[in-house]
């Protein structure tokens, strides 16, 4: 069974009482719960005891009070509060010789212990707080998943085709036509097609200059991913028109445009 060794500061007779009554419902529930008042009078001495008890246990559970966190931290009055210095002397000494990984190392808000008072060095692990947090609890100490255990893991899924994915259609299908367009027509028979555009800049600038054909097809196709042709429709209906040999590919271009 799981030792626990609770570390905690003498505030108040009722915060003594709350320690030990949140030791004793450990214990009634198989946890090897220890604090200072289940032991007899040590004839090593209560620094020694102290220091035993943190080595032989599993975990260490801190009760973090105002009283407690000065004493953690060294700032209390001389002569006061000494055996919980003394823990937290140690159990800070272990922090820095693991590198700061608080290895069962834990808070549990009983009595007078408050969020606020919860040591920097373990400020940012998880606390408990009986009796909500008692199952919460309970699960960390038998090394078990704080809430539940992971599903079964599936089988990885392929991914699908490239122009399947939304945004990589899109790209794929806009440079697939402006391949096609390019290939399939002259410059002039492109110009015709960009005379159906709202924008007629390229239709007239056909006589004084000479307009590439990639601009043509990029502004078809442009005009086609905003909706400003007349109709889709019309256009494949036109490029079937004037390349009949072509009718499959241009088959498979609809069918990506739709």
């Amino acid at each position: 069974m799981p030792r626990v060794f609770i570390s905690y500061s003498h505030d108040s007779l009722d915060h003594s009482r709350a320690v030990r009554e949140f030791a004793d419902c450990l214990r009634a529930n198989g946890f090897d719960a220890w604090i200072d008042q289940f032991a007899v009078d040590p004839d090593e001495g209560w620094p020694r005891w102290m220091k035993r008890e943190l080595a032989k246990a599993d975990f260490v559970l801190v009760v973090p009070t105002a009283a407690y966190r000065r004493r953690w931290d060294g700032v209390e009055e001389p002569g006061k509060g000494m055996g919980a210095t003394w823990e937290g002397l140690i159990l800070t000494n272990r922090l820095y010789q693991e590198g700061g990984v608080a290895r069962g190392l834990r808070c549990v808000l009983v009595g007078e212990a408050r969020t606020e008072h919860i040591p920097e060095e373990l400020s940012g692990h998880s606390y408990y707080q009986p009796p909500e947090g008692c199952p919460r609890l309970d699960r960390y100490l038998r090394g078990l998943p704080v809430t539940a255990e992971a599903p079964p893991l599936g089988a990885l899924e392929p991914l699908p085709a490239k122009w399947d994915r939304p945004q990589e259609k899109a790209w794929d299908r806009r440079v697939r036509l402006e391949g096609f367009l390019v290939d399939a027509f002259p410059t002039w028979e492109l110009g015709q097609l960009a005379e159906r555009l709202p924008d007629k800049s390229l239709s007239h600038a056909l006589p004084g200059e000479e307009v590439p054909r990639a601009r043509f097809a990029r502004e078809l196709v442009g005009a086609m991913m905003q909706r400003a042709l007349p109709t889709k429709g019309e256009l494949w209906s036109t490029l079937r028109e004037k390349r009949p040999a072509r009718a499959d590919e241009i088959a498979d271009l609809e069918t990506m445009w739709r």
